[in-house]
C-alpha cells in the first residue's frame, strides 16, 4: 500500500470514532469575528477548481482593547466528484514559515480530491496573511552573521508595530477552529506536515470538536528538543552513506563516500572553493547536501552531488539543485513564499522549551568537529534562550505547548526513514508516548519501500537524472495510531 492510499484509508477509519470531548468556544475580541470572506483567486492550477478567501479574526485575542484585524488567506481545492463528502481535508503547512500556498500544486494531485475538498489555510504571519512577519534581510552564510540578520528582521517587524506575541501556534490553532466555523463545516479531517504536525497537534489539543481524524506527516513532536535538529541532519547522512555502501552499483561509483565527504568539509574549513561564480564554504557545501537529502526527488542523487562537489562539476551541481517536486501554483508571488520573521518567532516562542532526556535524539555515528559545526549551523542555532531573549525579545509560550497531546481521535503518523529534519526518531518518540500512557494507541508498520535509484557514474552521457529505476530500496516507516489497545507489529 502506498503512502497516498494509506492516507485515503486513514480518512476512512475516522468514521467509527466517538464524539470528542467538548472545548471552550472560540474567543473573539472584535465584533463580527470570525468571518470567512470569499475573494477572487489570483492563483491558478490546471484542471483544478479553486475557491479563495480571507479569514478575518482578531489580530491579538489577548488584548480586548485591540480592534486590529488579522487577515489570513485560504484556498479550497474543490473535489473532482460532483457530490463530495461532507468532511473535507484541512491542510496545515510545514516550515515553519513556508506558505501553505506553495504546496497547492502538489495537493491538487492528491487522490483525496476524488471525493473530498482540500482546504489550505495560510499560517498567520506567513506571506498570504496581513499583517505578516515577512522581512527581507541579508542572507547569513556564516554563523557570526546570523544574529545580525535576525536583528535586522526584528527591526523591520517592530517598526510596523506588529504584536509578535500574537503570532504563536496557540493563536494559529484558534484560527483553524475559526475557519471551520466560518466555512460552516461540521467535521473535517486534519493533515499536518512537518511543522504543520506541531500546529495540528496543538489544534487537536485545544479545539477537538469537529476533528474527525488527523494525519501527521513527518511529525514534529511537541515534546522534541529543538537542540537536536543538527543531530537529525547528521543521522540522515549516516543512513544515506550506509545505503550507498551496501549497494553494489553505488559503492562502485562512489567508494568511501562518507570519508570523502568528511574530507571535503574539513578542506573547505581551511578555505572556500570557487566553482564557476559560486563561492562554496563548508557551510554552503553541507547545506547543499542537506537540501538534497530533504526532498524525495533528490535523495537518490546525494552521492552524485557529493561527487560533483569533490570534482568541482558546476553543471551537475546546478542540475541537481534545480530539481524539486514543489513548483507552486501559477500566480504565486515569490516574495510571499517564505516568512523569516515567523520562523524566528515560532522558534523563540513555541520551540524554546527543552525536553526531558527520554525525548532526546542521539547520534548514530561519530563525526569530526567540522561536520558537527556545519550541521549545527544548518539548524541556525535558534532555540537558545539567551539568543531569543537578547535579539528577538519575546517571551516563551507556556511550557504546556511542548507536552505530548492526548486524544481519542484516530491518527495516522508517517515517517520518512531518511528524513534529515523530522527523522524516524521523532515518529518513534510519538510511539513511545503510547507505551508510557499516551491515550493514542499505536502500531509500527513497514511500508512498501521506495526505490533507491542506481547512481549515474561520472562522465555518463545520460542527460536526464534517474528518478526511477531498479536498485536498493529506501524504507518508509509509518506509525499508525488507530486501535483501542497499544500494540507493535510489522507489515510489508
Amino acid at each position: 500500500m502506498g503512502i497516498k492510499r494509506l492516507i485515503v484509508a486513514a480518512l476512512s477509519f475516522g468514521a467509527a470514532i466517538r464524539p470528542p470531548m467538548a472545548a471552550q468556544a472560540p474567543r473573539s475580541g472584535v465584533s463580527g469575528m470570525p468571518r470567512a470572506v470569499p475573494e477572487a483567486c489570483t492563483l491558478r492550477i490546471a484542471d483544478t477548481e479553486l475557491v479563495c478567501g480571507q479569514l478575518l479574526v482578531p489580530q491579538d485575542r489577548t488584548n480586548p482593547a485591540s480592534s486590529a484585524v488579522q487577515k489570513i488567506g485560504y484556498v479550497i481545492l474543490k473535489a473532482r466528484s460532483a457530490r463530495p463528502r461532507p468532511d473535507p481535508l484541512a491542510y496545515l503547512t510545514g516550515g515553519a514559515g513556508i506558505s501553505a500556498f506553495y504546496f497547492l500544486d502538489q495537493l491538487a494531485k492528491s487522490p483525496i480530491r476524488e471525493t473530498r475538498d482540500i482546504i489550505a489555510l495560510e499560517l498567520r504571519g506567513n506571506g498570504y496573511s496581513e499583517p505578516n512577519l515577512l522581512c527581507d534581510v541579508e542572507e547569513a552564510s556564516r554563523p557570526e552573521a546570523f544574529p545580525r540578520a535576525v536583528q535586522q528582521c526584528w527591526d523591520l517587524v517592530n517598526a510596523r508595530h506588529i504584536p509578535v506575541q500574537a503570532y504563536t501556534l496557540a493563536e494559529a490553532a484558534q484560527d483553524v477552529a475559526d475557519l471551520r466555523i466560518g466555512l460552516g463545516i461540521a467535521q473535517w479531517n486534519v493533515f499536518g506536515s512537518s511543522h504543520g504536525s506541531f500546529w495540528g497537534a496543538r489544534y487537536l489539543a485545544l479545539h477537538p470538536p469537529g476533528v474527525r481524524s488527523i494525519i501527521l506527516d513527518s511529525p514534529h513532536p511537541s515534546q522534541r528538543d529543538p537542540r537536536d535538529s543538527w543531530v537529525a541532519h547528521l543521522n540522515g547522512l549516516t543512513r544515506i552513506f550506509a545505503l550507498c555502501a551496501a549497494d553494489a552499483a553505488c559503492s562502485a561509483a562512489y567508494p568511501n563516500l562518507r570519508a570523502r565527504f568528511i574530507g571535503l568539509i574539513e578542506q573547505l574549513g581551511n578555505g572556500p572553493l570557487t566553482i564557476g561564480e559560486t563561492r562554496i564554504e563548508a557551510n554552503t557545501a553541507f547545506g547543499m547536501v542537506h537540501g538534497a537529502n530533504f526532498e524525495s526527488a533528490t535523495v537518490p542523487l546525494v552521492p552524485r552531488l557529493i561527487d560533483a562537489l569533490l570534482r568541482g562539476d558546476g553543471a551537475t551541481i546546478a542540475e541537481i539543485q534545480s530539481i524539486s517536486i514543489y513548483r507552486g501554483p501559477e500566480g504565486l508571488e515569490p516574495a510571499k513564499i517564505s516568512s523569516t520573521g515567523f520562523y524566528i518567532n515560532t522558534a523563540c516562542v513555541d520551540d524554546i522549551h527543552n525536553s526531558p532526556a527520554q525525548f532526546r535524539v542521539t547520534l548514530d555515528d561519530k563525526w569530526p568537529p567540522a561536520l558537527v559545526e556545519a550541521a549545527k549551523f544548518s539548524s541556525f542555532g535558534i532555540g537558545d534562550e539567551g539568543f531569543c531573549r537578547t535579539v528577538w525579545k519575546v517571551k516563551a509560550s507556556d511550557p504546556s505547548m511542548n507536552e505530548p497531546v492526548y486524544s481519542d481521535v484516530p491518527a495516522l503518523v508517517t515517517v520518512g526513514a531518511l528524513d534529515p529534519e523530522t527523522p524516524p526518531e521523532y515518529g518513534k518518540m510519538v510511539a513511545s508516548t503510547c507505551r508510557t500512557g499516551h491515550s493514542w494507541s499505536c502500531r509500527l508498520l513497514r511500508m512498501r519501500r521506495s526505490r533507491f535509484n542506481p547512481p549515474v557514474r561520472p562522465g555518463s552521457s545520460r542527460s536526464s537524472l534517474p528518478i526511477r529505476g531498479r536498485g536498493r530500496t529506501l524504507p518508509v516507516l509509518v506509525l499508525s495510531e488507530c486501535g483501542s489497545s497499544c500494540r507493535a507489529s510489522r507489515s510489508s
